[in-house]
């Protein structure tokens, strides 16, 4: 009867410590910013997001990234009032979509958008979400993802 109960205490300790060392790897991520506005976008070339996603690594470990973009339907979010989904994610283009950060690092991830030169996207605002993503690692019973919300609103005029 006592083997049974050091058994399960032992078999406690075990997975309670694989959650402490998993949650404390987890928490080493932070994306800033969260939410950004990026006024007066002119259609038909690429241009650069004036504000970098800094992407910061608080861990004591090298951790990989992806970066992906999603419409805020596809991962159930309101859209902010006055904005539409953007019409094609595509649009949204980054100067890596792949990442490794050494522990403490701060990497900076440049955002570019192209937007048709099409009269009918003067003066729209839409929202996309720019998802980063660590890519899973088996000492990790879990993965980290940060999104940062672009609201995006194109020139008035030609």
């Amino acid at each position: 009867m006592l083997y049974k109960k050091i058994k399960a205490f032992l078999v406690f300790q075990f997975v309670y410590l694989i959650f402490l060392i998993t949650f404390v790897n987890a928490s080493g991520l932070n994306v800033k910013p969260t939410l950004y506005y990026w006024k007066n976008v002119p259609l038909g070339k690429s241009i650069e997001c004036p504000q970098s996603i800094n992407i910061k690594n608080k861990s004591n470990a090298v951790i990989s990234f992806k970066v992906k973009t999603y419409k805020p339907s596809n991962l159930g979010l309101d859209i902010e009032d006055g904005y539409d989904e953007i019409p094609s994610k595509k649009w949204i283009s980054f100067e890596k979509k792949h990442l490794t950060s050494n522990p403490k690092q701060t990497i900076p991830l440049k955002v570019f958008v192209n937007i048709p030169n099409k009269k009918k996207y003067l003066n729209k605002k839409w929202e996309v979400i720019v998802s980063i993503q660590e890519h899973f690692r088996p000492s990790n019973m879990f993965s980290i993802v940060n999104d940062v919300k672009l609201l995006i609103s194109t020139i008035t005029t030609k």
